[in-house]
């Protein structure tokens, strides 16, 4: 079995060491080769998939990035337009998924689970300024600025929630100025007393293994998790993530996510991401296709022992297997029948 892996080393790197030690897990079967190739241009991701003959292709990123690595620029359809124009098996979910569910706004309107929000375009915001300011008089207040399309929890922060009309024009300016790649912003009603979950969902169809995991404040009340947050070391960020979920939530969560997965056509594995309201009411900020497989992936059945951090991406992979009717018995050993019953 021969994998190229895609792994990028610049803004939210995933050619991460935790990355790295579940490639080294894969290694560790003799008749596996993954070769991963970091920070690789396009033509030479085409020309590798044209001369070698790849089973599998795991992008590890939908992104693209400018030149210095420094920023995400937008969704990297070329990359996923060469994978399907040369008949590559890979991992992850088809071009068109990746495109609704990096566009906050249309897979808000798909799900119908969304806070109240407003989408504003660039255009409109330059062009008709002052029919704009009339557009967003009828924001949600308060509410969360968001980049519309990009990842990482860039733009999220304090500083991005308006509670008047005054905040919210000035906050609109500096996102446009600070993300200038950007031509949408998402209005979003800011939930204050809400508690956030992350559910990742592994598996196609209703196969599926389902783990939830909160996002727990360190100073017992909500806060945002953003980007500045997100990329600090984990003991010093100020929330932390935890397995420690009432049940009836957890199915709730859970349920909700398999109907998202279904609903949206993801493949092999995808995220998504809630927020709670004290009347338990849930709503979704975001949805992932292609997320990290950082320490929350999997946490539930990590810290019940059922699964460790290096065995996250065989479990993709079996699922990458499964769907493509590959054979992987000799893979399955050595996780237990606890996992396997859920996506097999």
């Amino acid at each position: 079995m021969k994998i190229l892996a895609l792994t990028t080393s610049g803004f939210a790197p995933t050619h991460t060491d935790k990355l790295l030690s579940q490639i080294e897990y894969l290694n560790s079967f003799t008749d596996m080769q993954v070769i991963v190739k970091k920070d690789i241009p396009l033509a030479d991701i085409e020309h590798l998939i044209m001369s070698q003959n790849f089973d599998c292709v795991y992008p590890s990123t939908v992104f693209k990035y400018s030149e210095d690595q420094k920023r995400i620029l937008s969704f990297n359809k070329i990359l996923f337009k060469i994978l399907e124009y040369h008949h590559q098996a890979y991992i992850g979910s088809e071009l068109f998924v990746h495109m609704l569910l990096n566009d906050k706004a249309l897979t808000n309107i798909r799900c119908g689970m969304s806070l109240p929000n407003l989408l504003l375009t660039k255009i409109f915001w330059t062009k008709r300024h002052k029919d704009a300011l009339r557009y967003i008089a009828n924001a949600p207040l308060p509410v969360i600025v968001k980049p519309n399309t990009l990842a990482a929890s860039l733009g999220i922060s304090k500083n991005s929630i308006a509670y008047t009309a005054n905040d919210l024009a000035d906050i609109i300016t500096k996102q446009f100025h600070a993300f200038p790649d950007v031509s949408e912003l998402l209005l979003e009603h800011y939930l204050k007393d809400a508690k956030e979950f992350t559910v990742s969902v592994t598996g196609n169809g209703n196969k599926v293994l389902c783990n939830t995991t909160a996002l727990v404040s360190r100073k017992n009340s909500y806060e945002i998790y953003s980007y500045t947050n997100k990329n600090l070391k984990e003991a010093e960020r100020t929330l932390v993530y935890s397995s420690d979920i009432p049940l009836s939530l957890n199915i709730q969560l859970k349920r909700c996510a398999t109907f998202l997965s279904q609903l949206l056509h993801t493949r092999d594995y995808s995220r998504f991401d809630f927020l709670v309201d004290t009347n338990e009411n849930i709503y979704l900020i975001d949805a992932n296709s292609l997320p990290s497989l950082g320490t929350n992936y999997l946490l539930e059945y990590v810290n019940k022992h059922l699964v460790t951090q290096q065995q996250i991406l065989l479990l993709i992979f079996l699922v990458f297997c499964k769907r493509q009717g590959i054979p992987c018995s000799e893979y399955k050993k050595n996780i237990p029948d606890e996992i396997l019953k859920n996506i097999f």
